[in-house]
């Protein structure tokens, strides 16, 4: 029955190749799906599991729309469903909206950078990343969903990928940032409030030797608990620099 419901919402959003409410339809689709299954939202882990399986429908990769519409177009597609920001090549403004993607011949608008602070995306939608040749720059910030299996999928960026930010994702661990080893043009790469990650220090000395060029940095927020709020390291920066 639940299946049911979450099937028919999508048919009505056209989320793949559609247009899609602004703003966070996972939120709205999971107040609906909440109400017709008579799942207490108050109980956080039943809230959860139900947002991971509407994220996880978001996440899918379907590979007839890349084949349509070119992997930037579609990869834009998933990650603005998943709440992420994008920002493609010769344009000055981040696209925050669906509704908004910019128009003309297909395959013609290519992804440089994308900010996923907050967002929904899984392991199971990085292949979405594959074909991306222009894609320079990524922000992995508070992503609840991000674990391991995520960075290590980050191989389809191997060749184009130069600035990396990993921050406060509770599931990434010592295992996850050594595979970023593969990351062979990596210049920049920023880390901070990781508590699954045991011993930093060796993992960024491995990091090192691997991408001797890669520019590593690592921030601990122990004893800063407020500073966990903020989202930009620029924020981060500048109120450590005025205690």
């Amino acid at each position: 029955m639940n299946g049911c419901i979450v099937k028919g919402i999508l048919r009505k959003s056209n989320y793949c190749g559609g247009v899609v409410p602004s703003g966070r339809l996972a939120t709205s689709l999971t107040t609906v799906f909440a109400s017709k299954s008579h799942v207490p939202v108050s109980n956080h882990i039943q809230r959860r599991n139900l947002f991971g399986i509407l994220n996880a429908i978001f996440n899918r990769v379907d590979y007839g729309r890349i084949s349509d519409v070119g992997p930037d177009r579609a990869a834009a597609e998933w990650l603005l469903r998943c709440g992420a920001h994008v920002k493609f090549k010769d344009f000055q403004k981040w696209n925050e909206d669906y509704n908004m993607l910019p128009t003309g011949p297909i395959k013609k608008h290519k992804i440089e950078a994308v900010d996923a602070t907050d967002s929904s995306i899984m392991h199971i939608g990085f292949p979405h990343f594959e074909g991306l040749e222009h894609l320079r720059s990524l922000k992995l910030h508070h992503c609840t969903y991000l674990t391991d299996e995520c960075l290590a999928s980050l191989h389809y960026l191997k060749d184009t990928l130069e600035d990396l930010q990993v921050t406060s994702c509770g599931d990434v661990s010592d295992q996850g940032l050594l595979s970023l080893q593969q990351l062979h043009k990596l210049q920049t790469l920023f880390l901070c409030d990781l508590p699954a990650v045991k011993d930093i220090e060796s993992t960024m000395n491995s990091l090192r030797m691997a991408i001797p060029q890669c520019e590593i940095s690592y921030l601990s927020l122990e004893g800063l608990k407020d500073l966990k709020k903020l989202k930009d390291v620029k924020d981060i920066l500048s109120n450590l620099t005025n205690k």
